[in-house]
């Protein structure tokens, strides 16, 4: 457990049983920042492997090895083993994070690569969640990605250029877009109907609003050379 961070109750990084594409610096470079990492028992074997140590390993440890387990038990991780089959390994490590008093969330390896029946569940699963903390947020390997879960106004810094999608999570009404290239004013987006793909910010700083509904929004993560 690291704890260099600043935030009153701590921030972790979720590792789930996803694809995992962003690089393993940048992994080690956000795991190196929290208070604490926790992964679902089938991403402790991706951990384990690149020697990123759990502080805790959650899941109903159907997706972990014995070698594995007895290793990350050697390591001093915390094993908490949740077999009941109502939710998915995802959703039992939010609930543990939430009674645990953590207020940030970083997650990595949502994506279900082949599986999209489990990427789109992950989705599901981060937006209803996303509410329950003050900061939460997810990164692959283009993107970081924020949950508009509520009415209001996001501010968004970046980069001149930098591409930002808006989802709608099915419908977002009444969004405002400033100091984009292509900006909104009290317009209606809706999945399958209109979205927001490819747009640029103008400057390094920009801002969406909506009035009801819900968003995923895709902030390019790095800036083209």
């Amino acid at each position: 457990m690291n704890n260099n961070s600043t935030n009153e109750n701590g921030r972790a990084v979720l590792l789930l049983n996803g694809v995992n594409d962003l690089p393993l610096k940048d992994v080690r470079d956000l795991v190196a920042s929290s208070n604490l990492f926790i992964c679902t028992d089938g991403a402790a074997r991706y951990a384990l492997k690149r020697d990123l140590i759990p502080d805790v390993v959650i899941g109903d440890l159907d997706s972990i090895t014995p070698e594995d387990l007895v290793r990350a038990r050697s390591e001093d991780a915390q094993i908490v083993k949740l077999p009941e089959q109502e939710s998915g390994d995802c959703e039992k490590a939010l609930r543990w994070l939430l009674a645990n008093g953590i207020d940030q969330v970083v997650v990595l390896g949502h994506g279900g690569g082949g599986r999209q029946d489990h990427t789109l569940t992950n989705y599901s699963v981060l937006m209803r969640y996303a509410s329950k903390f003050p900061v939460f947020m997810a990164y692959d390997l283009n993107h970081k990605i924020q949950f508009m879960h509520m009415p209001g106004e996001i501010r968004l810094r970046g980069w001149a250029g930098r591409r930002v999608s808006l989802i709608p999570y099915p419908i977002s009404l009444r969004v405002t877009l400033r100091g984009f290239l292509y900006p909104l004013n009290d317009e209606d987006l809706m999945l399958g109907v209109r979205e927001g793909l490819s747009n640029r910010m103008l400057s390094d700083e920009a801002s969406i609003s909506m009035a009801s509904g819900a968003m995923l929004v895709f902030l390019e993560r790095v800036q083209s050379q």
